[in-house]
């Protein structure tokens, strides 16, 4: 390009510099646009050329451009690398941290296991380690109380009332003795909810440092007590004496009553030899009837007597004990035949602390019914009470057909 520029200029300058008889010449092909022509070629070569390095310029420059941008965007991954890097190491740092925490933890754990096992246990730890192992022989059964709210649920209002009334529940309430007694009833009579009110009410009157309450259904499955029968003899009784045992546990400052109560479990056997020695000296037919003992599932653990654990309990928390028991009738006839008979002795037994039995059963399990309270003789009105409140619940039926329905279910049911 250049050159042509150069070429052009030369061609001017000759042009202008050349004498009068060139000058003629050159204006005559002005005139015939001759040497126009020639010098429009050489423009238009200049135009041409500077056209094509115009778009040589840009090309490199956009080349040059992209080049650039290549890198910056080269550079940008290069420094996201790098940020992926650091979140890696502090990840991986994290990660190294925790895992270093977790082991200075469990170190710390090993030692102050290592120091606990060098130093003496105290009282209290030790009488904690036998309860503990005797809780594990004892085998209680889990939500033991789970029907008591369905059966407060299911309570009428001002029902339930005049069991305080009656003659035999006042004498086994009485003070100063303990006992058993027995609520029998048709299916339907009314004898859970009487029993769980029964059990709300003794609960709510009395000191709880004077008198322990208990409450156990034997209406149970086998998911929700924890074993396959939950209604046996030995797991009933067994897990009547542990929850009892268990409020020796409750005051870590105490640990001479937790040891006494501990001491309950040790050498049964001698105790019941014992025992069945003097019972044989005063009557030789008690030789072979000594107490049936918790066996808790296992032929080889040998454990006190179900109402002897009970009473020495009871003595060593210093308090009397009330036990409802539900649904007795699960248990099977032999079970429930064994079970009225280590009730049995609690008959007219006085000492400073009682233990009181009450149950529920469909039948009666005791020899006699001097004991027995029949729930559907003196439950009829709180039935008609309650069938009443239900019927009016249904707004289809009219009041004659409530009274005629009440009646109705109310004689069914016995």
């Amino acid at each position: 390009m250049y050159a042509a520029i150069l070429d052009f200029g030369f061609s001017v300058h000759r042009h202008i510099s050349s004498g009068k008889l060139a000058q003629y010449r050159h204006a005559f092909k002005d005139i015939f646009g001759s040497e126009v022509g020639k010098f429009q070629g050489k423009i238009d070569l200049i135009v041409d050329l500077k056209r094509k390095v115009l778009e040589a310029s840009d090309g490199a420059f956009q080349a040059k451009s992209f080049q650039h941008l290549e890198n910056i965007q080269h550079n940008i991954k290069g420094i996201q690398e790098h940020f992926s890097d650091i979140k890696e190491f502090q990840k991986t740092s994290t990660e190294f941290f925790q895992a270093q925490r977790i082991w200075q933890d469990k170190l710390l754990e090993s030692v102050e296991d290592l120091k606990a096992s060098s130093r003496p246990k105290s009282p209290w730890e030790i009488a904690i380690s036998d309860f503990n192992k005797i809780r594990d022989l004892l085998l209680p059964l889990r939500n033991v109380s789970g029907p008591l709210k369905e059966a407060l649920d299911s309570k009428h209002e001002g029902t339930c009332q005049w069991v305080h009334e009656h003659a035999k529940y006042t004498q086994w309430l009485s003070p100063g003795k303990s006992g058993a007694l027995c609520l029998t009833g048709q299916p339907g009579s009314g004898k859970s909810t009487l029993l769980a009110s029964i059990f709300q009410k003794i609960d709510d009157d009395t000191d709880d440092e004077k008198v322990i309450v208990q409450y156990m259904s034997c209406d149970m499955t086998s998911a929700e007590s924890g074993d396959k029968s939950p209604q046996s003899f030995a797991r009933i009784t067994s897990t009547l004496v542990y929850q009892l045992y268990e409020r020796a546990t409750l005051n870590e400052n105490n640990p001479e009553l937790l040891e006494a109560c501990n001491k309950i479990f040790s050498n049964p056997k001698q105790d019941r030899a014992a025992q069945s020695g003097h019972a044989s000296k005063k009557n030789p037919d008690l030789q072979d009837k000594t107490p049936k003992l918790i066996t808790a599932g296992r032929r080889d653990v040998d454990l006190p007597d179900f109402v002897d654990a009970l009473r020495q309990l009871s003595m060593h928390l210093k308090a009397d004990v009330v036990i409802a028991v539900d649904a007795m009738d699960r248990m099977s006839s032999q079970d429930q035949t064994a079970f009225a008979e280590s009730l049995s002795q609690l008959e007219n037994e006085e000492s400073q602390t009682c233990v009181r039995i009450i149950v529920a059963s469909r039948t009666n399990p005791f020899a006699s019914s001097d004991n027995v309270i029949d729930v559907g003789k003196y439950n009829y009105e709180d039935i008609g009470a309650k069938l009443q409140a239900d019927l009016q619940g249904i707004k289809s039926l009219s009041k004659q057909e409530v009274t005629e329905a009440k009646e109705k279910i109310r004689s069914e049911a016995g």
